[in-house]
Formats: C-alpha cells, sequence, structure tokens
C-alpha cells in the first residue's frame, strides 16, 4: 500500500470517528433483545437519554409525536373509542435490507404511574394478530434517564422467513442513535416553560 493511500485512509478513519463521536447523542442503547417464538417477536430494550423522566414521558405519552422520534412510526394519533380508553392509532413503516411492509396498528394507552406506559394492540382493529408494549422511565440521576421497554407483536402479515431476530436486532442497533437524539430533543422542548 502507497504511503500516500494509507495516510488518506487514517485520515477518513480518523474524520470518520470524530464525526461520529460528535454527532452521537449523550444517551445510549444499554441493552437489546429480541426473538422469536413461532410467530410471536419479542423484543426487550433498555437505554439511557440526557433527560429526566418526567418529560421522557410526556414525549413518550403524546400521541402526536411520536412520528417524530422514529421513522418507522409513519402516523400517529388519537382513535375513537369507549367512553373511558385512550386508543391511538399507529402506522409502522420497518424496513430489513430490501423488505419494507407497512402496517395500522390501533393500540389501548394506559398510564397506571406516572413512570409507566402500558399498550395492547386491539387485534380486530390492526393488521396484527396480537401486540403489547411496556415502558417504564427511570430517573438515574438529574437529567439522566433509564427507559426500559419490552413489547412482543404477532403480525397477521407475510415476512420473508430469513428476516430473524438477528436481522432485526441490527436493524434496531442502527436507528437506536437517532431516536435517543430524538427522544432528547423532544423532552428538552417538552420542559421548557
Amino acid at each position: 500500500m502507497s504511503r500516500g493511500l494509507l495516510a488518506w485512509l487514517l485520515s477518513s478513519l480518523s474524520l470518520l470517528s470524530l464525526s461520529l463521536s460528535s454527532a452521537a447523542p449523550a444517551g445510549e442503547l444499554e441493552s437489546l433483545q429480541v426473538r422469536r417464538d413461532g410467530r410471536v417477536y419479542r423484543v426487550d430494550c433498555a437505554w439511557t437519554v440526557a433527560a429526566d423522566a418526567a418529560p421522557v414521558m410526556a414525549v413518550l405519552g403524546d400521541h402526536e409525536r411520536l412520528t417524530r422520534l422514529s421513522r418507522i412510526v409513519i402516523r400517529s394519533e388519537p382513535a375513537p373509542g369507549p367512553p373511558g380508553k385512550t386508543l391511538r392509532a399507529l402506522t409502522f413503516r420497518p424496513c430489513v435490507l430490501f423488505f419494507c411492509v407497512e402496517f395500522d396498528v390501533i393500540e389501548e394507552f394506559r398510564r397506571p404511574r406516572p413512570d409507566l406506559i402500558v399498550t395492547r394492540f386491539i387485534p380486530e382493529r390492526s393488521e396484527v394478530k396480537s401486540g403489547s408494549s411496556r415502558w417504564r422511565a427511570r430517573q438515574l440521576r438529574p437529567g439522566h434517564t433509564r427507559i426500559e421497554m419490552r413489547a412482543e407483536m404477532e403480525p397477521d402479515f407475510w415476512a420473508p422467513p430469513f428476516i430473524g431476530p438477528l436481522l432485526i436486532k441490527m436493524r434496531m442497533r442502527q436507528e437506536a442513535a437517532e431516536i435517543i437524539a430524538n427522544i432528547e430533543r423532544a423532552a428538552a422542548e417538552a420542559s421548557r416553560p
């Protein structure tokens, strides 16, 4: 390898690492597990964000703000439902490799405690057979919160058999930094007077 090519390669790698480190959010993905049991996918995830728990939960509970957190969520809005229940309509468009699928979900949204959000998909109004999620925000110290998410879903659509937990996990890891930065930004906006 010529010295000129080696110097170019090293300077490019240095610039790349500098740009990645300066663009990285203050939060980080701590853990991510994706499993498939038959047709049911299960995800356990934890990450920290540089924000307080109350504005983080306000952002996660804002039905119309979810589209700003992840590019996979392309629609999020309140949905009509029975008295005393909060429903929201979501449209997801995840892509793994070259395979993309768009599907709609109506979910029941509950917030039993200030630090907890629980959702349950309503299969008869959704394009999934079943699904639920549980989001918990724990204040670690001022300005730092740990978000723990557990979700499961049984799709009611075909997906290629090669798209399994490993590829889904890789895609989620790629999206994590953007989602963390978006949560931090939205929580900062939500906490302004």
